[in-house]
């Protein structure tokens, strides 16, 4: 489909038009899934916060080459970053500030800021979602959609990633398994009356007791260790 061409994930109660609008490609209507990408990628902790600006830091400090001034996010990137994470919606993550919007806060050129946030994706430091949406009242025969402001993720990705888990010490996948086959291996070792005696509902705990009678002779018999049968009296001598 062409970059100008209407789209057909239109919201409820609004039907898309092929029209002749530049509306860029691969943009759903504002409203669909960005909210979900919102909460769960642009909510989190003071010290998170945190971490994302140190990683950033530390980021530009060892890519910055000698006699050079910025590393491979820049000073404007910089800016750009902090002024995302301060303007995250705390309760429901939102983040779409226009590009005009951003120019006017960090007192630099529009296409600045386009060089800006294609630096700090590559980095790792962030994602975004275009957007379209439609047109209040339009004219016959005129745009029916128009492209919206992006939806910015803090999606943090690669090296950027690993830095910011580093910062706040967060173990690693693999670290993760081992401590649940851990668990695991824990939780298989207690006696099963200890096991009964941790369900706080009585009615799963008396169900859980009663399965266990039908087979407390076979858990517990007299069978030794080695798996062999006892032998029988007189049989040695």
């Amino acid at each position: 489909m062409s970059a100008r061409a209407g789209f057909s994930s239109a919201p409820l109660g609004y039907a898309s038009r092929r029209t002749m609008q530049s509306v860029r490609r691969n943009s759903p209507h504002a409203g669909s899934a960005e909210v979900e990408l919102w909460k769960r990628h642009n909510r989190f902790s003071r010290a998170e916060n945190n971490a994302w600006l140190t990683a950033a830091e530390e980021h530009e400090r060892a890519t910055k080459m000698p006699g050079k001034r910025n590393g491979a996010l820049g000073d404007i990137g910089m800016k750009v970053l902090r002024l995302l994470l301060r303007l995250r919606g705390k309760l429901d993550g939102r983040l779409d500030p226009s590009y005009t919007w951003i120019a006017q806060q960090v007192r630099i050129a529009r296409s600045s800021v386009g060089k800006a946030l294609a630096r700090l994706k590559a980095a790792g430091f962030l994602d975004w979602m275009r957007r379209s949406e439609p047109v209040e009242d339009p004219e016959p025969g005129g745009q029916y959609v128009k492209q919206a402001s992006n939806a910015f993720i803090l999606r943090a990705s690669g090296a950027a990633a690993e830095m910011i888990r580093r910062l706040l010490r967060r173990p690693t996948a693999a670290m993760q398994r081992v401590k649940i086959e851990r668990e695991r291996a824990a939780k298989l070792k207690r006696p099963v009356s200890e096991i009964i005696a941790d369900a706080k509902d009585p009615a799963l705990a008396a169900l859980l007791e009663s399965l266990y009678e039908g087979v407390r002779d076979d858990v517990e018999g007299e069978k030794p260790p080695s798996g062999l049968n006892t032998p029988l009296n007189g049989s040695m001598g």
